[in-house]
């Protein structure tokens, strides 16, 4: 890793541990769990890493799309399909943020298919479920599509994206089932911080390594 990019992943994790260790001193000056009244309550519905158009749902956003563009400049330097699908990707992750797909999915279930249940699902995360099976599908075929031409280029970066990516797929529909499911406020609050915080850590990483390859795919060697 460069020293730039090095500087900028350290100041992306940086930013994602202070947003973290705000929402604790927040949440701890609260009155209660359900106060949202009070001045540090309304700071903490602010910077909520949980909550929808909040600065930590923003900050994420912002990574999303930084590293969908940097994907892209890297994919058109080096002609990597690899790095197109990243890019494609990663604008899905940031639509999917910013719009509440999956969540919008679930609302839609809710409200046309009340009665629908399987197994201890709702119709609610059944309609979440759904929402990430349509964006599994694209993903699936922008990689197959990416698959059919893999060259020198395109084995560094999937060496530099998968674990990343394998985090983000995990916290986005794994541990967001399990903390649809789980009981409990300290479990929940458990689940909150490792699926949003799992979230903003792995988009962070993506950034990171989009940045590197935007910089220096030209130049990088194949390397064991």
């Amino acid at each position: 890793m460069d020293r730039p990019t090095f500087v900028v992943a350290t100041a992306l994790i940086g930013g994602i541990a202070a947003l973290v260790l705000i929402n604790l001193v927040l949440d701890g000056m609260r009155a209660s769990p359900d106060d949202w009244e009070t001045v540090p309550a309304r700071l903490y519905g602010m910077v909520h890493i949980g909550a929808e158009r909040s600065l930590a749902e923003s900050y994420n956003y912002g990574l999303a799309f930084g590293a969908g563009i940097m994907f892209l400049a890297a994919g058109i330097s080096s002609r990597s399909r690899t790095c197109l699908a990243m890019a494609g990707a990663m604008m899905i992750a940031w639509f999917d943020d910013s719009g509440q797909y999956h969540e919008r999915m679930g609302t839609v279930f809710a409200e046309s298919l009340p009665t629908l249940r399987f197994m201890a699902l709702d119709a609610h995360t059944l309609g979440e479920l759904f929402g990430w099976l349509t964006i599994g599908i694209v993903f699936a075929g922008l990689f197959l599509w990416a698959s059919r031409r893999f060259d020198r280029i395109d084995r560094i970066v999937v060496k530099l994206v998968k674990g990343p990516l394998l985090l983000l797929i995990a916290c986005a529909s794994i541990v967001d089932l399990v903390h649809a499911l789980a009981g409990g406020v300290l479990l929940s609050y458990l689940f909150l911080y490792l699926e949003d915080g799992g979230e903003m850590l792995a988009m962070a990483l993506l950034a990171t390594a989009s940045l590197y390859l935007a910089r220096n795919v030209e130049r990088i060697d194949d390397k064991p």
